[in-house]
């Protein structure tokens, strides 16, 4: 399952909201620098490994999601898709209320559950 996981970490701080700038020294601490650690990058972002996932997946995310832009998700959907392999993804629209996000949260479980009890019949 990939819930509003980053995919790739080259795009991914490319595309960090505005307001994220003051924390990217401490960003390139904990996940490392895209010009210095590239051989990491490439190692450990899903997207550019997708041809080594061979089980169905599971992708939630928002659709207006600020922090992880959506087309973190649409690299691993495409990748994946481009292979064959069994991709659900689902694309929410969130608000940014504890209520929405609870909503949300909740019809993801049940998306995620019907998806792996079908996935795991087969």
């Amino acid at each position: 399952m990939n819930y509003v996981g980053v995919s790739n970490l080259f795009t991914f701080l490319k595309t960090i909201p505005p307001y994220w700038q003051p924390l990217l020294d401490m960003m390139y601490e904990m996940v490392g620098n895209p010009e210095i650690d590239t051989v990491q990058f490439r190692a450990t972002s899903p997207a550019l490994n997708a041809h080594k996932i061979i089980t169905p997946l599971f992708v939630a995310q928002g659709a207006n999601d600020p922090r992880v832009n959506k087309a973190e998700s649409d690299q691993i959907v495409e990748a994946l898709n481009k292979r064959g392999i069994e991709v659900e993804y689902m694309v929410k629209i969130m608000k940014d209320t504890a209520l929405q996000m609870k909503r949300i949260v909740s019809i993801s479980i049940e998306q995620w559950k019907s998806f792996w009890q079908s996935t795991l019949k087969k």
